[in-house]
Order: structure tokens, then C-alpha cells, then sequence
């Protein structure tokens, strides 16, 4: 059972990645996301709750392993990336993936209230918690910027 905690918290293995596997797990979400297709409306109701809640109870147990908010664990950054494209359309466009790509990394590593602060709830709710809040700025910052530079 450990093995399959290690496998899906760390994407497959992504978050033994050496160098900045947030950024990483991110990316390939990203990439993922370009070649398989943007997820239907419906999808992201279903997909979205689910993986946050199934994300808090394995990255809880994975934090046992690892410790606490171990770099290994990125189901977190599937997880804000998705929220950051969330019922934005993007049609498959790589460069809306790319622009929330970087909203998304920017607020995951700046983390501005109150991400910051939800770090420190219990277990694996810190860790989800905090990318849902970035996820979620990186999405209103897209839509802002596209309101501005491309109003309908």
C-alpha cells in the first residue's frame, strides 16, 4: 500500500524529480492537459473535488512517510493547475496552457493570503489547500487579463 501512496502522491515518480518538482509536475500536467485535451465542464465538477479530497487523505498518509509538505508529494500541483484552467475554454491553445502555467507557479510559490496561511492546516490539507488557492488566483488573473487584452 505505501508503494501505491508513493506512486500517485508523487505523480508517477514526477516528485522525485531533482530539481524543482512542483515545476515539474506542473509542467506535465500542463503537457498532458495540451495533448490529451482540455476537460469538459462536467469533468472539472467530478475531477476537481474528487482529486482534492482523495489528494488530502494521501498526501496525510504520504506526509507520514516523507514528513510534513514533503517535496515528493505533487497531486497538489495537478490538482491547482487544473483549477487554474478551469472553465477557461482554451481550446487547446498552448499559449493560454503556458500563461497558466506561469499565473499558477507564480501564487504556488508566492502564496499570497491566504495560501500562505493554509499551509498550516492538519496533515494533507495543508498541502492540498494551499495549490486550490493558487489554482484559483491563477484562473481569475487569466480571465482578468483575457477581459483586458481581449474583451468579447
Amino acid at each position: 500500500m505505501q508503494v501505491i501512496i508513493r506512486l500517485i502522491t508523487s505523480m508517477l515518480g514526477v516528485g522525485y524529480f531533482p530539481i524543482a518538482p512542483a515545476t515539474a509536475a506542473s509542467a506535465l500536467t500542463a503537457l498532458l492537459i495540451f495533448f490529451a485535451g482540455e476537460p469538459s465542464g462536467t469533468a472539472y465538477v467530478v475531477v476537481l473535488p474528487s482529486l482534492y479530497f482523495v489528494g488530502v487523505y494521501l498526501s496525510g498518509l504520504a506526509e507520514r512517510q516523507w514528513g510534513r509538505d514533503a517535496g515528493k508529494i505533487v497531486i497538489d500541483e495537478i490538482l491547482g493547475f487544473l483549477v487554474s484552467i478551469a472553465f477557461l475554454s482554451l481550446g487547446g491553445q498552448a499559449g493560454g496552457l503556458v500563461l497558466a502555467f506561469f499565473l499558477f507557479r507564480f501564487y504556488d510559490i508566492v502564496k499570497p493570503f491566504p495560501a500562505g496561511q493554509s499551509q498550516n492546516l492538519p496533515a494533507g490539507w495543508g498541502v492540498m489547500t494551499d495549490d486550490l488557492v493558487a489554482g484559483v488566483y491563477a484562473n481569475l488573473t487569466f480571465r482578468a487579463l483575457r477581459w483586458l487584452f481581449f474583451p468579447a
